[in-house]
């Protein structure tokens, strides 16, 4: 009677086992695959036209590629100065804003930085209004960023340029008509404006 008890207790036990195996491999797996590939962000110069100028100066452009445009400005004079228009388009694949600009020198008369002058317009309505800066060309020693120094005008601080929106940037260029020295020299100075990603 003992041996058949202990046989019918090993039974149940291979038997629970054997479940307990079955349910233990009893399941289903669902796999999820992501693929994932970053935007680009590029802000490209694409056109650029001189709106106006004073005098018989001449503004040369040549581009190396869309994201160096090089201005040959030649036989300025005190008191000259010209409004000229820079074309941007977002030729990346994610929405950008502008971010911050600066100034870089190159070469040639230092001292014609206290003469010269930059300042950028922008569309307001049917007419163009005047951004506070840089008013000067001495403000290469620092980068300045839009949402400070333009914080208060609405522009460009929230604007957003789309893939493929074109938007129009008019600059100021002037020299100082209290020039008295410095004829037949030259000075070179680069310009540069830096682009982020926009985030809502």
């Amino acid at each position: 009677m003992k041996n058949k008890i202990l046989a019918i207790f090993a039974t149940l036990i291979i038997g629970l086992a054997i479940v307990g195996y079955a349910y233990g491999n009893w399941y289903s797996t669902v796999y999820i695959t992501g693929d994932t590939t970053t935007g680009t962000l590029e802000l490209s110069i694409w056109n650029f036209w001189v709106h106006n100028q004073t005098g018989w100066a001449t503004i040369t452009p040549s581009f190396t590629d869309l994201s160096h445009l090089t201005l040959t400005i030649t036989d300025t004079y005190p008191g000259w100065h010209a409004f000229v228009v820079v074309q941007f388009k977002n030729t990346g694949r994610i929405p950008l804003k502008f971010y911050s600009f600066g100034l870089d020198y190159n070469s040639g008369q230092g001292d014609l930085l206290n003469y010269y002058t930059l300042g950028f317009l922008y569309p307001s309505g049917g007419d163009y209004a005047f951004n506070y800066g840089p008013t000067a060309l001495t403000w290469y020693q620092t980068t300045h960023y839009y949402a400070t120094e333009f914080g208060g005008m609405g522009y460009p601080t929230g604007f957003t340029m789309n893939p493929t929106d074109l938007h129009e940037n008019m600059l100021y260029i002037g020299l100082d008509s209290s020039l008295g020295t410095y004829q037949n020299t030259a000075l070179s100075v680069t310009f540069w404006v830096t682009a982020t990603q926009y985030v809502p």
